[in-house]
């Protein structure tokens, strides 16, 4: 009698593993594009990312399927289910944990973080659900979802610091214009006399241009779009283009 075949659910997840590291790549890429203002450039390597996650969405559905198959194999062998080490539990956070920490730290940007919460309750759902009936399977998406989770944190923490260091900026520039009597030609002139350095928000600068008694400040949160700001606005204007 043949023995029955299956795919092989480990080649199927480290395709999808490769296919996230792409699709963050994709995302500093397209950030660091529309921060030079590559506009076009940069909504063209953010909308590649869409087919990409169908891409992982039906590997994820052929893993399922594996694994399916691969348990009735195991049932009808009588072989005990897989168990997972916890060095193997360490490696899989490890594996995600690191790309993700690194675009959080980078880029602090809310739809990244909104990206990464998804992506953490998926991973608590699919953990919970499966934690009983196939615990190697549930205890790696519940590894899977903590770094992602932590990551999210990440984010969100980068932000709040951001709107700090950027309401300092603009106090800063006023009280330069209230020593002397104008703001300043470049954001240098504020260090060390009034700040240690020139903030930034993640991995990008602040661009900042003098406008006769006025001055144009922006910088750019989001891949959605730039943040600008004008004194006598008096508050930040954020919009995709």
């Amino acid at each position: 009698m043949a023995t029955p075949t299956t795919t092989d659910p480990v080649k199927l997840k480290k395709q999808r593993r490769i296919t996230w590291y792409v699709i963050f790549a994709f995302i500093l890429v397209s950030v660091v594009l529309g921060h030079f203002k590559f506009q076009d450039a940069s909504t063209i390597v953010f909308l590649l990312i869409f087919p990409m996650l169908l891409f992982v969405l039906w590997l994820r559905y052929r893993i399922r399927r594996a694994e399916n198959e691969q348990a009735k194999l195991l049932a009808q062998a009588v072989i005990p289910p897989e168990k997972i080490s916890g060095g193997k539990l360490f490696t899989i956070f490890i594996s995600r944990a690191i790309p993700a920490a690194f675009i959080a730290f980078a880029l602090h940007d809310p739809m990244i973080g909104a990206v990464l919460g998804i992506l953490c309750a998926a991973g608590v759902l699919m953990g919970v659900t499966n934690i009983r009936s196939k615990p190697a399977y549930g205890l790696s998406h519940l590894v899977r979802a903590a770094s992602y989770g932590v990551a999210a944190i990440i984010v969100y923490v980068g932000i709040a610091n951001d709107q700090r260091q950027v309401d300092m900026l603009v106090a800063k520039l006023g009280e330069y214009k209230r020593l002397h009597g104008d703001y300043p030609e470049r954001l240098d002139a504020l260090v060390p006399a009034l700040m240690p350095e020139i903030p930034k928000v993640g991995l990008m600068k602040f661009i900042y241009a003098k406008e006769n008694n006025s001055y144009w400040l922006s910088y750019r949160p989001s891949v959605a779009g730039p943040c600008s700001y004008r004194p006598e606005a008096g508050s930040w204007k954020c919009q995709a283009r």
